[in-house]
């Protein structure tokens, strides 16, 4: 056994453990393993096919997604034959090669690569008899041979009583295909922005009552004036008017302050973002601006009824003398065509067109959105000075930058384990 208690533990290492030091049992329990570590246990075994192997993982499609392993490695352990057995939760890391026995922290790939130099240890290296403790523990057949004459054996095994079986390794397997995961190298750069930034979009819509248009149907558009006038009049009318007392400024300027003091934009593709330290405080303008257009709302529905009369009534007097001089067709037949009458034809026509109170005020929305940092966004060119530019002296932006572009230059995991 070597002198060192605190080492290193990866895939690497493991693979070359299990093909230098394991002659007649192995023990891997992890939440997963790689690739190069199932290819290992292949190849030991074709040196001594009579050794002890037992492989306890927590098989489902979030221990790959982490990068604490590889579905591929569990099907070429099933392939040869091996009973993988199956706790869920499992997140601690054991291996055990004869008598030697390592504890350590695995990782997972989708935060980290994995550690390589005993600098840094992740690892625990233990005697023979926590070696031997650790297989009674886990292994029936062990119990077994070490219950004649001892009496502290436990009676049941506490980890791996549950196989893996091919139906559920292929139901992890279309997972994964179907949503693939994000290479590791690729989402360790992603993470290193995802603690800081987020994109947000803010939107205040149907708010602008000054927007919205009364439609004027044909029959009434240009009555009494020459086909160039009529070429000139638009089909729409202002339902109220520019100068309301219900106007949405207020709020507007408000959101646009908050725009300003927390999401600049970034300009395209980005969009604007915020820096997640001061979520907390946006979060609290964000909910004062929704109880003011509450507020707002109940303001405008005790005054938009009102308002849109007014602008009715600005309509049939405006369109009367024309209706009483150029009458439609439709008061033609009736005879004279009176101010009383004018004025209940045109009424009934305009009301029509009159949205419910109820529906413009639904359609007043705040909404606040927000997107992770992307992989594909993080790629463009003047990102970096763009987040420079956007939030200076707000961050110490040379970490996460360095951050980022060591994960950008670091060589893939794959390539790692194959060399």
């Amino acid at each position: 056994m070597s002198d060192k208690i605190f080492e290193s533990m990866s895939s690497l290492k493991m693979s070359a453990l299990i093909t230098d030091k394991s002659t007649r049992r192995l023990i891997i329990i992890a939440p997963g393993i790689q690739k190069a570590v199932a290819d290992a246990v292949i190849k030991s075994l074709k040196k001594q096919s009579n050794k002890a192997v037992k492989v306890i993982l927590d098989c489902n499609e979030d221990v790959c997604r982490l990068g604490y392993g590889d579905i591929e490695a569990i099907k070429i352990l099933q392939d040869a034959g091996l009973d993988i057995r199956h706790v869920a939760g499992l997140r601690a890391g054991v291996l055990v090669c004869d008598d030697d026995a390592w504890i350590f922290t695995p990782t997972a790939l989708y935060v980290q690569d994995e550690i390589q130099s005993d600098e840094t240890p992740n690892a625990m290296h233990l005697n023979k008899d926590m070696a031997d403790m650790i297989a009674i523990s886990t292994s029936e057949e062990e119990r077994l041979k070490a219950s004649d004459g001892q009496a502290d054996i436990p009676g049941e095994l506490e980890l791996g009583s549950f196989s893996l079986t091919r139906e559920q390794t292929a139901t992890i397997e279309k997972s994964l295909k179907q949503i693939p995961p994000l290479p590791f190298d690729i989402a360790r750069q992603v993470r290193v922005f995802e603690a800081y930034l987020q994109y947000v979009e803010i939107t205040l819509d149907g708010c602008h009552l000054q927007h919205h248009k009364v439609n004027i149907p044909d029959e009434i558009v240009g009555l009494g004036a020459d086909d160039d006038i009529v070429k000139r009049i638009h089909t729409t009318f202002d339902l109220i008017t520019r100068d309301s007392d219900i106007s949405s400024a207020e709020l507007n300027e408000k959101l646009r302050q908050i725009r300003e003091q927390f999401t600049p934009s970034l300009g395209k593709p980005w969009g604007r973002a915020i820096l997640k330290w001061q979520r907390k405080e946006f979060d609290e303008a964000i909910a004062s601006l929704e109880q003011e257009l509450c507020f707002y709302k109940e303001t405008v529905y005790e005054k938009i009824q009102d308002l849109m009369w007014k602008s009715i009534d600005d309509l049939i007097r405006f369109y009367v003398p024309r209706v009483i001089d150029n009458p439609p067709a439709v008061l033609k037949r009736r005879g004279n065509v009176t101010v009383d009458i004018a004025e209940t034809w045109l009424r009934m026509i305009f009301e029509s067109s009159l949205p419910e109170p109820e529906k413009l005020i639904s359609k007043m929305k705040l909404e606040v959105t927000f997107r992770d940092v992307t992989y594909d966004t993080l790629q463009e060119p003047d990102f970096q000075e763009r987040v420079r530019l956007a939030f200076p002296n707000k961050i110490d932006w040379d970490k996460p930058f360095k951050e980022f572009n060591a994960a950008k230059e670091k060589k893939p995991q794959s390539d790692v384990l194959k060399a």
